[in-house]
C-alpha cells in the first residue's frame, strides 16, 4: 500500500539530508587529493573580487617600484585621454598665434629683413606668395588658372584629346581666334572638351569631310567662323582621321578652366609642348587677393577678417606717362580705370578733403616691355574685384550698356541685381589679380609629378609679375554691408516717379518707351551702384571730376544728393545711419607703416595724378580740393538742403539759371516773365525744361516736344528770338490742340547751326536735333 503523505514528506527530507552529506564529503575528499570543484556562484564571486583587489595592488607596487627605477609605465586610460587633451589643446594655441602673427605682419618673405640681398628677398618672398596665397587650402586656393591658348602643329591634338567625345556648337564662341591682330578670324571645328581651330582656307573642305562621311547634305553656318548649321558630335578617332587627311598641319587650341588648379594648367602646358617643343602657350594665371593680406604688399591698411567682408577696390599708383611704368610695361602700354562703386565711394568718405572715387579695376593693355626685362613675358594685365563673378552666377545676358534699349529691359536688368545683392550678403569679396603671360620658348616642364618643386620654380616669372602688379596698386576696402545699403538707397530712387525727373526715367513708365542717351546714363550709374563698370559712368566720371570746383556739371555729385534726399525725406537720422559704418573705424595702418591716414585710406593723390577711363577721356586731377563738402556734417546738411548746389543734365532747369543768362533784360521781356511766374501750369512746364545747348550769342532757337501716345512720335517745332515768347507760344498750342495730358511736359532748346542744303535739308541732315532729349556739348 502507498504510504501516507506524512510518511513520504519524512522520507524525502532523509534522502535529501544523505545527498548533502555525501556531496560535503566527496568536495572535502576532492580538496585532498588536489582536484578542484567549481564553487558555489557566491563563492565564485567572492574569490573574483579578491583576484582583482590583489592584481590592483600588485599594479600599485609595480608602478611605484617602476618610478623608483626610472622607468615608465603606460597610463591609465582617462589619464592617456587628458594627457591628449592637453598636447593638442598647446598645438591649437601655437597654430593660432602663428596665424594671427603671420595675418597681421605678413609671412616672412613678406616682412622687412635688414641686411639680406635684394636677390635672396626676391627669393623669400616668391616662396612665402606661392605658399600662403596660390597654394593655400585654408580659404580655397588662391592660385587660378583662367583660360590657355595654345598654337602649333597637329601633333598636340592626341594628347589633349585623348579617347572623348567631341562636340561643335552650332554658334561659334564670341572670342574668336586670329593670327595676328587684323588677321581673317580662323574656323572652329571642334567646342569640347576643347576648342580647336583651324585656317579658313580649310572650311569648305572640312564641311564636306564631315558631311561625306556621315552621309547627309551639309547646311553650312552662316557665320564665317562656324561649320554647320546645327550641333555636330563625333568621337576623337575620326577627328584626328580627319585632321590628317585634310593634311592639316597647323591648329589652335583654346580652353577655359573656370578658375582651375594651378596643377591642371601645367599639366597641359607641358603635354603641349612635349608633343610640339615650338608651340606657342599663352595662358591666364590669376591671385585673388583676402581684404585682409591686401597690407602685405604696400602696407597701406589693414582690415578685420569680418564675416561681413570687405570690396576691395583698386587704383594704379602712378600713370601711364611716368616712366617707372613705360621701363616696366613698355612705351606703348595703355592704363586704364574703371571706377566702381562710385556713388557708394563717395558716401564713404563723404567729408575726406583729398579722396576721390577712381578706385575699381584697371586694365594695362598693349604691353611690349623691352627684352631682358622681368616682365618681357606680360601680355595683359586686369586687376578687379570678384563681386563680378558672383554677378555671373545671376544673368550673364545682357549687362552692357548697348544691350538694354527700352524702360522693360532695364527693369529686368534692375530685378537682377536684386537677386546678386541678396547673394553678396554672405559672399567673402576678393581682389582678383589676373595676368596673361606667353611660355618661353623651348621651356618645357620635365617631371611627371606635379607634386614636386621643379615646376614651380621654372614659372617663377609668373609669380615675379603677379607679385610686381599687386606691388603698384593702392587699394581701398568697403564694408559688404555698406555696399550693399547703398545700392538698395539708389535702386529705390531709380523707381521713384516723384523724386527723379521725368525726361531721366529709365525704370519707370510706358515699358516700351526707348532709352535716350540721358535715360540710358542715368540706368548705368545705377547699375554702377550695384558693382557694374560700363561706358556711360565712365564719360560721366570724366566729365565730373575734369573740374572738380565745377559744380554746374557734375552729374554723379548731383545724383549722391539727390538720392540722399530721397532717402531721408527730411529725417537727418536717416542720413546718418546711410554714410555711418562701424567698420571704417576699425581699419588701422600697419605697425611698420611712416604713412599716417584715418578710415582706411591709402596715401593722398600727387598733383598732376592722370587715369584713362575706359572709352572715355583722359582726366587729370588737381587735389587737395573737396569734392563734397569740407566735413560729414557740413555734407548732411547739403543732402538736406532744398537746392541741390550741384547741376548736370538730370537736374530739371531753375528760372533764375536760365533766364540770367539766355534772356535780355527788357519791359516785354519781365512782363512775360511775370505771366510765367503766375501762371502754375507754365511754371510746372518749365520746371521740367531741360537746356541742350546754350549760346549767347546765337538768338536763334528750336523747340522740340516728343508725344508718347502715338508710336510714331509726333513733333512740333517753333522758332523764335526770344525764348520767353518761345515757351509761352508753344504752351499755348498744346493748350489749344488739348495736348496737356498727352504731350510731354518737356521742353529742348537748342540753338541753329549752319548746314549745306543736301538731300532733305536741315533736319535730314541733322537727324539727331529731333531726338529732344540729346545733350550737347557747351
Amino acid at each position: 500500500m502507498p504510504p501516507r503523505r506524512s510518511a513520504r514528506r519524512r522520507s524525502r527530507r532523509a534522502g535529501t539530508a544523505a545527498i548533502t552529506a555525501a556531496v560535503t564529503d566527496t568536495a572535502a575528499d576532492t580538496a585532498a587529493v588536489g582536484e578542484v570543484m567549481p564553487p558555489r556562484r557566491s563563492a565564485r564571486r567572492r574569490s573574483r573580487r579578491a583576484e582583482t583587489a590583489a592584481i590592483t595592488a600588485a599594479v600599485t607596487d609595480t608602478a611605484v617600484d617602476t618610478a623608483a627605477v626610472g622607468e615608465v609605465m603606460p597610463p591609465r586610460r582617462s589619464a592617456r585621454r587628458r594627457s591628449q587633451r592637453a598636447e593638442t589643446a598647446a598645438i591649437t594655441a601655437a597654430v593660432t598665434d602663428t596665424a594671427s602673427e603671420i595675418l597681421r605682419d605678413g609671412p616672412p618673405g613678406f616682412r622687412p629683413q635688414p641686411g639680406v640681398s635684394e636677390e635672396e628677398r626676391s627669393k623669400q618672398r616668391r616662396a612665402s606668395f606661392f605658399d600662403h596665397i596660390l597654394n593655400n587650402d585654408e580659404h580655397g586656393r588662391a592660385g587660378q588658372f583662367d583660360g590657355i591658348e595654345i598654337v602649333g602643329s597637329k601633333d598636340i591634338l592626341p594628347s589633349l584629346l585623348g579617347v572623348s567625345s567631341l562636340r561643335l556648337w552650332r554658334t561659334p564662341p564670341k572670342n574668336k581666334f586670329r593670327e595676328g591682330h587684323r588677321g581673317k578670324s580662323w574656323v572652329v571645328v571642334c567646342n569640347t572638351p576643347f576648342q580647336v581651330w583651324v585656317p579658313p582656307t580649310f572650311r569648305d573642305a572640312v564641311i564636306s569631310h564631315l558631311a561625306t562621311k556621315i552621309g547627309v547634305v551639309a547646311v553650312p553656318s552662316t557665320n564665317e567662323s562656324g561649320v554647320f548649321r546645327e550641333q555636330w558630335t563625333f568621337g576623337s578617332f575620326d577627328f584626328l582621321a580627319m585632321i590628317e587627311e585634310l593634311k592639316i598641319e597647323r591648329v589652335a587650341v583654346k580652353t577655359y578652366g573656370e578658375k582651375a588648379s594651378i596643377e591642371w594648367g601645367v599639366a597641359i602646358m607641358r603635354m603641349a609642348r612635349i608633343a610640339d617643343p615650338d608651340c606657342k602657350i599663352s595662358f591666364d594665371v590669376a591671385a585673388a587677393i583676402r581684404p585682409e593680406q591686401a597690407h602685405w604688399m604696400r602696407q597701406e591698411h589693414m582690415v578685420p577678417a569680418t564675416e561681413a567682408g570687405f570690396v576691395t577696390l583698386a587704383r594704379w599708383v602712378g600713370s601711364a606717362g611716368d616712366s617707372e611704368f613705360q621701363e616696366e610695361y613698355g612705351t606703348g602700354a595703355r592704363l586704364y580705370n574703371e571706377p566702381l562703386f562710385v556713388i557708394p565711394q563717395m558716401w564713404y568718405y563723404a567729408g575726406v578733403q583729398d579722396y576721390l572715387p577712381i578706385y575699381g579695376g584697371i586694365q594695362v593693355e598693349r604691353i611690349k616691355p623691352n627684352e631682358g626685362h622681368n616682365n618681357q613675358f606680360i601680355q595683359k594685365v586686369n586687376v578687379y574685384n570678384n563681386t563680378h563673378h558672383q554677378l555671373n552666377q545671376v544673368t550673364t545676358m545682357g549687362m552692357e550698356s548697348h544691350q538694354f534699349n527700352s524702360v522693360s529691359t532695364a527693369r529686368n536688368r534692375l530685378g537682377n541685381f536684386e537677386q546678386h545683392l541678396h547673394h553678396l550678403e554672405t559672399m567673402k569679396p576678393k581682389l582678383r589679380i589676373e595676368v596673361r603671360m606667353e611660355l618661353p620658348s623651348q621651356l618645357i616642364i620635365t617631371t611627371d609629378d606635379l607634386s614636386g618643386n621643379e615646376w614651380i620654380t621654372s614659372l617663377s616669372f609668373v609669380w615675379d609679375a603677379l607679385l610686381s602688379t599687386w606691388n603698384n596698386l593702392s587699394l581701398v576696402h568697403i564694408p559688404v554691408p555698406f555696399i550693399i545699403r547703398s545700392a538698395k538707397i539708389a535702386m529705390a530712387y531709380a523707381r521713384s516717379t516723384s523724386a527723379v525727373p521725368r525726361f531721366a526715367w529709365a525704370f519707370c513708365g510706358r515699358s516700351a518707351t526707348k532709352l535716350d542717351k540721358v535715360r540710358r546714363m542715368l540706368a548705368t550709374i545705377i547699375f554702377n551702384c550695384c558693382g557694374l563698370s560700363n561706358e556711360y559712368t565712365n564719360k560721366a566720371f570724366t566729365t565730373d571730376f575734369r573740374n572738380v570746383l565745377d559744380m554746374q556739371d557734375a552729374p554723379l555729385r548731383w545724383l549722391a544728393v539727390e538720392m540722399l534726399k530721397f532717402h531721408a525725406a527730411g529725417d537727418r537720422n536717416k542720413i546718418c545711419q546711410a554714410l555711418q559704418s562701424p567698420d571704417k573705424f576699425v581699419m588701422q595702418r600697419h605697425p611698420s607703416s611712416t604713412v599716417v591716414r584715418q578710415h582706411g585710406l591709402p596715401e593722398s593723390l600727387l598733383p598732376g595724378y592722370t587715369m584713362k577711363p575706359m572709352t572715355a577721356n583722359e582726366v587729370t586731377f588737381k587735389p587737395p580740393v573737396y569734392i563734397t563738402a569740407p566735413s560729414l556734417v557740413a555734407y548732411i546738411d547739403t543732402a538736406l538742403c532744398d537746392n541741390n548746389p550741384f547741376r548736370c543734365v538730370f537736374s530739371p532747369l531753375r528760372i533764375d539759371d536760365f533766364f540770367d543768362s539766355n534772356v535780355e533784360n527788357s519791359p516785354e521781356n519781365e512782363m512775360l516773365l511775370q505771366q510765367i511766374v503766375e501762371d502754375d501750369q507754365l511754371k510746372a512746364l518749365l520746371d521740367q525744361l531741360l537746356i541742350v545747348e546754350t549760346r549767347t550769342d546765337v538768338k536763334h532757337v528750336y523747340c522740340t516736344m516728343q508725344y508718347y501716345g502715338d508710336p510714331k512720335q509726333r513733333k512740333m517745332f517753333r522758332q523764335t528770338n526770344n525764348p520767353l515768347e518761345l515757351i509761352i507760344e508753344t504752351w499755348k498750342r498744346i493748350e489749344e490742340r488739348n495736348y496737356t495730358r498727352t504731350w510731354a511736359k518737356v521742353l529742348v532748346l537748342k540753338p541753329k547751326k549752319p548746314y549745306k542744303r543736301a538731300g532733305g535739308g536741315f533736319w535730314s541732315n541733322y537727324p539727331k536735333l529731333l531726338q529732344p532729349f540729346l545733350q550737347g556739348s557747351t
